[in-house]
């Protein structure tokens, strides 16, 4: 019994002789995912805008762990903001905090906005990361001192040809100068489409209009007799108008 034992204590031994190369390995691997260090993604450089517009300074940074992120103007002795947290609150500047772990495990984003950016706004800033060592990237903002020149239009498109009884759906985009139209309305033979209309009632629904998203008009059921003649009107003038022609065809099943 004695000697069973001699020859299970030295089996056990190999055991640990053998994994030995494994826990150092894990442990190795484990200690340098623990201390590696941050690194910055590629984003632009250089950002160039029209005077008004939005400013989007990008920063994308790998393996940031507990630092703190603080962004800076460099020809200014403090910074613009900690974190989230921002310090001139006369500035329209935030910063869009975003988690990418998703995409890259360990991977986080940390832009400057600078909402209707100024010609005094041009210069170089700096997305720092406060740690030991001093990790910097640098981005470079031009404000052009003109505002940008927009003209606006409107597009409509959608069901032209159709048969009796078959939905109509009219989709209309519409662009303002510098931001999106506050109001669209839809017309019928030149009359205004209003939902309490007893005509339409049961018939009809105008999605509720939402910025920079085209509006849509969809008609659940056609029964008219003659062309159609939708149009779209954005406040201030501009007109769109799309012809509808129903085709008088019936349809047999054999």
């Amino acid at each position: 019994m004695a000697r069973i034992g001699f020859y299970l204590k030295i089996l056990e031994f190999l055991e640990i002789l053998l994994l030995l190369p494994l826990i150092i390995k894990v442990t190795s691997y484990s200690y340098k995912r623990m201390t590696a260090e941050p690194t910055f993604l590629n984003t632009p450089r250089n950002v160039t805008v029209h005077m008004n517009e939005l400013a989007q300074l990008q920063c994308r940074i790998k393996n940031l762990g507990p630092k703190q992120v603080a962004w800076r103007k460099v020809s200014m002795d403090w910074p613009l903001t900690v974190g989230i947290v921002t310090f001139d609150p006369k500035e329209d500047i935030s910063v869009s905090y975003k988690d990418l772990k998703k995409q890259e495990e360990g991977l986080t984003q940390w832009d400057l906005i600078i909402k209707h950016a100024k010609p005094r706004h041009t210069g170089m800033y700096e997305c720092q990361i406060s740690a030991k060592n001093v990790y910097t990237h640098y981005v470079y903002l031009k404000v052009i001192d003109t505002p940008l020149v927009v003209n606006p239009a409107i597009a409509m498109y959608g069901s032209q040809f159709i048969n009796l009884h078959e939905p109509i759906k009219l989709v209309c985009n519409a662009t303002g100068g510098t931001r999106a139209p506050s109001l669209i309305d839809w017309f019928f033979n030149g009359h205004m489409i209003r939902g309490r209309d007893p005509r339409w009632k049961s018939r009809l629904r105008i999605n509720d209009y939402v910025p920079d998203v085209p509006g849509r008009m969809l008609q659940r059921k056609n029964t008219e007799r003659e062309p159609i003649q939708r149009s779209i009107h954005r406040q201030r003038t501009k007109i769109r108008t799309l012809d509808i022609r129903l085709i008088h065809q019936q349809v047999y099943l054999l």
